[in-house]
């Protein structure tokens, strides 16, 4: 286990990571240098998920599901869309729905004794 040594309120440890104790209720800052490199501001969104046994924490940065835009996006169901590709979805859903309407018409008709014209 690495050994931190004393500096001030924060500790140096011979990896060259800074260590920060953890308070009552699961907080620990983020070092200033950390914060300046990853460009994290008072009041930005920052994301915090588990890879390999550590946890990473990143500056939220939401994207489009579908297409990775970052402009008009809204969110849905913790998934964010941006406008194009809502545009999109109701596009196709629309002819999806249009199309399965004119297929049950289509049979309802055959059913009836229509006879098809091609």
């Amino acid at each position: 286990m690495v050994q931190p040594e004393e500096r001030g309120n924060d500790q140096i440890g011979r990896m060259g990571g800074v260590v920060r104790r953890m308070d009552q209720l699961g907080r620990v800052v983020v070092p200033a240098e950390a914060r300046r490199a990853l460009g994290i501001r008072h009041g930005d969104l920052i994301e915090t998920r588990l890879e390999s046994g550590r946890v990473v924490i990143v500056k939220y940065e939401p994207v489009c599901a579908f297409c990775g835009g970052d402009e008009k996006l809204i969110e849905l169901n913790d998934k964010c869309v941006c406008n194009d590709c809502v545009g999109a979805l109701v596009e196709k859903t629309s002819r999806a729905l249009i199309d399965d309407a004119s297929a049950r018409v289509y049979e309802e008709l055959i059913h009836a004794g229509a006879t098809p014209i091609r």
